[in-house]
């Protein structure tokens, strides 16, 4: 439990202390320096994950950076914890977007940094509302931005992964972009199991990308099954 609050206590002083930082970063934004923009956004995201995991005693292993294609992708992978969205933020390179449920809109400060990555805000109990927000995040991978989404829906907390929610990467097919599979495990020991915080170690695969060109009419209609698959043997190998 000590561990628990020393981390709470760590992520909240320095993400109040990030705010002139931040404050940096948006100007930078309005002035158009879109590669100081990006650079001071990695540098600070990159620090804050690892920084906070090595507080925690977790380790990170990383299998597969040699199977990222070039330009912006979307990461589809399984969701055993809380963990895994920094894990992915601060151990795979370059700056991506989640698709988030909307609630996370209202976390203080995190909203803000999570606004200048890109993460798209979707709203689950709307479905007018929520086929908009997939318009936007669509439009997000046309203008070149990476994103993140995690098709079981919510977290598994476990070592199980869910199915795939059917329809949920047609917005990789219609962004004509590389579906990059990502597959986490041993995430869920380091909070989910009792909600405390404990030292251990995680591992994340990336695998082969699927190039929607390479898919047939049919194949590109089952990407969600496709995924799901190169996901499960990323888990099970």
């Amino acid at each position: 439990m000590l561990k628990s609050i020393i981390i709470a206590l760590y992520v909240v002083i320095l993400l109040i202390l990030s705010l002139p930082y931040l404050l940096a970063v948006k100007l930078c934004k309005f002035l158009g320096f879109k590669n100081i923009h990006y650079r001071l956004i990695n540098l600070f995201i990159t620090f804050f994950c690892r920084s906070a995991f090595c507080l925690a005693g977790v380790k990170v292993e990383v299998e597969g950076l040699e199977n990222l294609p070039e330009g912006n992708m979307l990461y589809v992978g399984n969701h055993q914890s809380i963990v895994d969205i920094p894990v992915m933020l601060g151990y795979v390179p370059g700056i991506k977007g989640f698709i988030a449920k909307k609630e996370t809109k209202k976390l203080p400060i995190i909203n803000w940094w999570m606004e200048e990555i890109n993460c798209v805000f979707l709203d689950r109990h709307n479905i007018r509302q929520g086929i908009k927000d997939m318009a936007k995040a669509k439009e997000l991978l046309e203008e070149g931005k990476t994103l993140v989404i995690y098709p079981e829906g919510t977290r598994s907390k476990g070592d199980q992964m869910g199915e795939f929610k059917k329809g949920s990467l047609k917005i990789g097919v219609q962004g004509g972009v590389p579906i990059v599979p990502v597959a986490i495990s041993g995430s869920y020991k380091i909070f989910e199991e009792n909600r405390k915080i404990k030292k251990g170690q995680v591992k994340l695969k990336i695998g082969q990308p699927i190039f929607i060109e390479d898919l047939s009419e049919e194949e590109k209609k089952d990407i969600s099954q496709i995924a799901y698959q190169r996901v499960k043997e990323l888990l099970e190998n």
